[in-house]
């Protein structure tokens, strides 16, 4: 099983958060299970580190390169299958467009999603945290 990790939990997988659920930390200290960011959400983080809503303690590029290759997980593109899933998703489930575009991923892709939020699952994807 693959999975899509959700921009908070990469966030909280590099800085050892302790609010990344035990079962979220295990898996992504798996090297048996493929690991993907959506590149949304590295463009999610980036807009959020520009506007001064985040602040790192390193780089953008190490964020997007050292912390990526440290965990294993690759950069998922966005896709023409991602984009058509995405227009057919409502968006009242969930008003967030980032989060939508990750669930049209893992529903394509049949991933699964590495999230604290339970609003996605009304979109039917396997959620895990």
């Amino acid at each position: 099983m693959a999975v899509i990790v959700d921009s908070h939990t990469f966030l909280w997988t590099v800085l050892d958060d302790p609010r990344l659920s035990a079962q979220a930390r295990e898996i992504v200290r798996n090297p048996n299970i493929p690991l993907f960011l959506s590149q949304v959400s590295a463009w999610e983080l980036t807009l959020k580190i520009s506007k001064g809503k985040l602040d790192l303690n390193f780089a953008v590029e190490d964020l997007f390169t050292t912390e990526l290759e440290r965990f294993s997980i690759s950069l998922l593109p966005v896709e023409v299958a991602h984009l058509s899933k995405y227009v057919s998703l409502e968006s009242v489930q969930h008003k967030d467009p980032w989060d939508r575009m990750i669930v049209a991923q893992c529903l394509v892709e049949e991933f699964a999603l590495i999230s604290v939020d339970a609003k996605l699952d009304e979109y039917g994807v396997t959620r895990i945290w």
